[in-house]
């Protein structure tokens, strides 16, 4: 029986277990692609990519002045080749190790820009809560938010004059420079030189410093720290020509610590100025972190008057 049904067209009878499932299923599939007119034998997905020819070519170098990578925007991928890139420094040619230089540079600025957006919402919260306090009849030397620059010099280990300048240009280049912000963004302009825009254009008015912020944006990627603060001061004198100058510190070669330590501002952002004790500073970290023995324990030592700190 089994013998002569072999013989026979047609699917298998009920009662008879198909032993190639799958192959009755292809043989099915066929005669119907020939009922409609289509070649089976068409296979029916893309043929695999072919190899290279010679596994030995050489790929393009992908930090070479003008490739894709020495123009790439900062961001996850560019962090990433600069990651591969530094694993093999020896395989970089001296084109390809300046175009990794630069890579990382716009990097930094980058990271730079997200540090002055995180520090213009710190300064904002705390002008809020000074402004709330002091509208609850605390003294002003005690109000809550009053010492931003205290804060942040303890926190990330600078001086307390450097705090206030991050806090102050932060607050402009958010507020005020959005061409700025967004060099930076882009990865274009470094802090240092964002500082000196935001120092040089904190004088003018509104259209002034609008007018200032775009030409000074636009020249910033091309000019070194010192150029673009001469320009930004020559820009400030004839935008602003009544203004007396305040006392500051050209940039030299020497480092970015010693110019943006010798930023003078006209007036202190805070009520006066950096003398508040740290013992009546808040801190995330404070049993790692002691104030000198010297410090006055209460804030009622510090000051008892002040003006507010925020127009």
């Amino acid at each position: 029986m089994d013998s002569s049904y072999s013989r026979r067209p047609g699917p298998p009878p009920e009662h008879l277990t198909d032993p190639d499932p799958e192959w009755t299923e292809y043989l099915a599939w066929k005669e119907r692609e020939v009922a409609a007119g289509r070649d089976p034998d068409t296979e029916p997905w893309p043929p695999a990519m072919e190899e290279p020819s010679d596994p030995g070519a050489e790929v393009p170098a992908r930090f070479w002045q003008g490739e894709a990578a020495d123009e790439l925007p900062p961001g996850p991928l560019l962090a990433g080749l600069t990651e591969d890139a530094v694993l093999g420094l020896e395989c970089l040619s001296d084109n390809e190790l300046i175009g990794v230089l630069h890579a990382t540079r716009r990097q930094v600025a980058r990271e730079q820009y997200k540090q002055v957006l995180v520090t213009a919402e710190f300064g904002r919260r705390r002008q809020a809560a000074f402004r709330d306090a002091l509208a609850r009849g605390v003294p002003a030397g005690c109000a809550p938010g009053g010492f931003p620059g205290e804060e942040l010099a303890i926190e990330l280990m600078v001086t307390r004059a450097e705090a206030g300048h991050l806090i102050d240009d932060a607050i402009d280049l958010t507020a005020r420079l959005p061409r700025t912000l967004a060099g930076m963004a882009a990865g274009l302009i470094d802090a240092d030189r964002a500082g000196w825009i935001a120092f040089y254009t904190r004088s003018l008015t509104p259209a002034d410093t609008a007018r200032a912020d775009e030409l000074l944006a636009e020249a910033g990627p091309d000019l070194r720290a010192e150029q673009l603060s001469s320009k930004a001061a020559a820009l400030e004198k004839k935008l602003s020509p009544r203004r007396s100058p305040p006392a500051r510190n050209t940039p030299s070669a020497a480092g970015s610590g010693s110019r943006r330590a010798g930023r003078h501002r006209a007036t202190p952002a805070w009520p006066g100025g950096n003398s508040m004790p740290p013992t009546c500073l808040p801190r995330r970290r404070s049993s790692t972190r002691s104030p000198p023995s010297s410090a006055p324990p209460v804030c009622s030592t510090a000051r008892s008057t002040g003006s507010a700190p925020w127009p």
